[in-house]
């Protein structure tokens, strides 16, 4: 007989997924996403996995959970977790110089101030630049020779910029090099027992032992270098220009093993599993915890001027809001110009969350969390789980009601927050308000106008003090008849990716700061390292019991 927690947990669970199963539909509309993939795991186990949409628009070929993606960086965790392989059975010291095991490369910084060492590679303080992942048309020379003609021709892929790779001192800032990575590729291949390549030391040392049956991480695109149950089910990645998708190349890599991932949502939850688990998965172990331990304590702070998240980096892993209820680890991952990936797993939430879809967004190079629907989601589900007391009883709603309601509370703030109205509001211009709403003449409404729901959410802000205080109490209160996940996306269907920008900070933070100050993105906190002795948080080295 089941105990009343098993029974609140499954109630928690199946009230998720079924305000997924609404919800990641949307967010694929939204952000004009073809197809979506996803899965939950937790103790080890896919608790749920589903799919949404189109793996290929041309042949209608539907996404299906087992529908493979090009994952990207998510290779680098694979990257990290070989090399510490090798460091448990002494074959690597990561602090000794890279160039005593690899003198043919010559990975020697022109910028000094001494020698890289794998630790500077896997912490990207190597002085190496920021890069674009060396992406080819045509499959390239074997890992050994393709590094060594980089580093010796020394010039930046990207504009073809004759600049040098090297852009600063070994150990000054964090900058994001697949190159980096590559190296450390082979090193693993250089210093393995078996003397395997980078692709099959993984398959025999990671993705086998562990069961990753969609997995493979190869050196080419090409048929005879992947796995062909693999590839075989590899869904086509698409370009988006705004409601354009436009089909893209399959590149190639030359610095592959920290790039060329193909994997699906529910082979990745299940590493991501095993390395919350303290590097086992069900008996079989790939880390051991020491090592486990080093990739979740933070090395080095993400900095400003470069493209990508902000947080922290342990060694494969990016690590998000140490000592929050919400801590998490993992990895993001896009493949020029197609796909993009995000794979966090969640401590404190006890759940592993991984969003797979087949589009990346053209106008800029890194996709925000705010603007992709893998982003999204994940919002959505940690929103949930993180107030679940506030969240639990909230009747279904079409979202066509969501939409209407937020329109009429945030038309109610622009008027009686924003412009300061002082006069009664008549309920002649409110009911003008709902029975004039319109689309354009051209345009097609995703969602049914509801004139109820958009009353509601006027009478719900006409009882709200319009004063900043008071808006936001209500914006991030449980009287929001929707959800703040819900909330950011209808402000990207709105126009504004991000939190709904109420009230206007132009005016409701004019006392806090200068009218006139921005400040950019990275000023608050600048690239520092942390350091490898910096025990890792709670929430992230001890994982509480996660119920089943």
């Amino acid at each position: 007989m089941s105990s009343p927690s098993d029974q609140a947990s499954r109630n928690e669970d199946e009230a998720l997924i079924a305000g997924l199963s609404e919800y990641v539909p949307e967010a694929m509309r939204v952000t004009d996403t073809p197809g979506v993939s996803l899965a939950l795991a937790r103790a080890g186990s896919i608790v749920w996995q589903a799919s949404f949409g189109w793996a290929d628009l041309a042949a209608r070929t539907p996404m299906s959970v087992d529908t493979v993606v090009c994952a990207g960086s998510m290779s680098k965790t694979y990257v990290a977790i070989a090399a510490l392989q090798l460091v448990e059975l002494g074959l690597l010291d990561l602090y000794e110089p890279i160039d005593r095991h690899l003198p043919d490369l010559h990975v020697r910084n022109p910028l000094g101030e001494r020698s890289v060492t794998p630790y500077d590679l896997m912490t990207y303080r190597s002085g190496l630049a920021t890069d674009t992942g060396d992406c080819v048309l045509a499959p390239p020379s074997p890992l050994r020779r393709w590094l060594r003609d980089e580093l010796e021709r020394d010039e930046a892929p990207e504009y073809r910029k004759a600049t040098s790779r090297w852009t600063a001192k070994v150990g000054e800032r964090f900058q994001y090099s697949s190159l980096g990575m590559a190296i450390v590729g082979r090193l693993v291949e250089r210093l393995n027992i078996e003397r395997l390549s980078f692709s099959s030391y993984v398959r025999h040392k990671i993705i086998d032992p562990l069961g990753l049956r969609s997995t493979d991480l190869p050196c080419s695109f090409l048929p005879t270098d992947v796995r062909r149950a693999v590839r075989a089910r590899l869904a086509t990645g698409y370009a988006r220009f705004g409601p354009v998708l436009v089909p893209v190349p399959l590149l190639h890599s030359g610095s592959y093993p920290a790039i060329t991932l193909l994997t699906t949502p529910a082979d990745e939850a299940l590493l991501l599993e095993a390395i919350a688990h303290g590097g086992e998965l069900r008996g079989t172990r790939v880390l051991s915890s020491n090592s486990v331990r080093t990739m979740l304590t933070p090395q080095v702070s993400i900095g400003g001027g470069v493209p990508g998240p902000e947080g922290l980096y342990g060694i494969g892993l990016q690590l998000k809001g140490i000592g929050e209820p919400a801590s998490s680890f993992g990895h993001g991952g896009t493949h020029p110009y197609g796909w993009w990936s995000e794979g966090h797993s969640y401590p404190g939430l006890g759940l592993t969350v991984v969003v797979c879809c087949n589009k990346r967004n053209m106008i800029g190079w890194y996709n925000p969390e705010a603007e992709s629907a893998p982003g999204l989601i994940h919002q959505y589900i940690v929103d949930k789980l993180s107030r679940r007391s506030v969240t639990a009883h909230r009747p279904a709603r079409s979202w066509g009601w969501k939409a209407s309601y937020v329109m009429g509370v945030l038309i109610i703030e622009r008027l009686l927050g924003t412009l300061g109205v002082r006069d009664a509001l008549a309920s002649l211009s409110i009911e003008a308000m709902a029975t004039g709403a319109r689309s354009l003449p051209d345009s097609s409404a995703p969602w049914r106008w509801d004139e109820t729901a958009f009353g509601l959410g006027v009478s719900d802000m006409r009882a709200v003090e319009p004063t900043p205080d008071g808006v936001r109490g209500f914006l991030t209160g449980p009287n929001l008849r929707v959800d703040p996940a819900e909330l950011r996306l209808l402000s990207l269907e709105f126009g504004r990716p991000g939190r709904l920008p109420a009230p206007i900070a132009f005016w409701a933070d004019a006392q806090r700061a200068p009218l006139f100050q921005s400040p950019g993105r990275h000023e608050h906190q600048a690239s520092r390292p942390i350091g490898p002795e910096v025990p890792v948080s709670a929430a992230m080295s001890t994982p509480p019991a996660i119920r089943s």
